[in-house]
């Protein structure tokens, strides 16, 4: 349900299960920055854990691969998503959020999405190496590590089935949909958004 919205900037309510979602998603680097600091007076109460996703279009060119179009971020019921590949600037206070060596961003696969992130947009540490200064940690891995499951087929959705007794639908066309839209679809938003929040709410659990 949208709230309020322009040509850059929306805001509305993503509903999951009992949950809503509050949600901006954004070309606008003064709303990315409004809303880290609106996250940041807030975190420490969620153990400043924060659930990190990123979607791009996908290639069907053999080795060739597109770059990050949208980030997600989600801290309690609260998410962003950046549409980053429209954006004309990115703000120092993301590649400060992101590098906050006190934050620790959880997500599955997330080292991949941080690598692309590095590649694409310079958001790394101080040692210009594909990471982040912050802690970053993959669910997956995670689970794994503490509960002994086989990797195999183990995934954001598998994970929050196990861990939230909730199950996210991921039809092939929104996931292989055109993530570098100018205006996302309500489709695309729902799906950005319960991921970051997923990424979020698991990484409560596991960490």
């Amino acid at each position: 349900m949208a709230i309020n919205g322009n040509d850059d900037t929306q805001t509305m309510y993503v509903s999951f299960y009992d949950d809503n979602i509050f949600t901006t998603v954004t070309k606008d680097h003064r709303y990315v920055t409004a809303w880290i600091s609106e996250t940041t007076a807030n975190i420490n109460r969620h153990r400043q854990i924060i659930g990190l996703d990123v979607e791009w279009r996908p290639s069907y060119q053999r080795g060739v691969e597109n770059p990050i179009a949208i980030l997600q971020l989600c801290v309690g019921h609260r998410c962003l998503i950046f549409q980053i590949i429209n954006a004309r600037y990115i703000p120092p206070s993301l590649f400060n959020f992101l590098n906050n060596p006190n934050y620790t961003f959880t997500g599955a696969g997330i080292h991949v999405d941080v690598e692309k992130l590095v590649q694409y947009y310079g958001l790394g540490g101080a040692d210009n190496g594909r990471r982040l200064a912050a802690d970053v940690v993959d669910l997956v891995g995670q689970a794994v590590q503490i509960y002994g499951m086989s990797v195999n087929g183990l995934g954001l959705k598998a994970l929050a089935r196990m861990f939230l007794g909730k199950e996210p639908e991921k039809p092939k066309r929104v996931t292989t949909s055109n993530w570098e839209n100018y205006r996302l679809s309500d489709e695309q938003i729902d799906y950005a958004s319960i991921d970051a929040f997923l990424s979020f709410q698991i990484g409560m659990v596991l960490i």
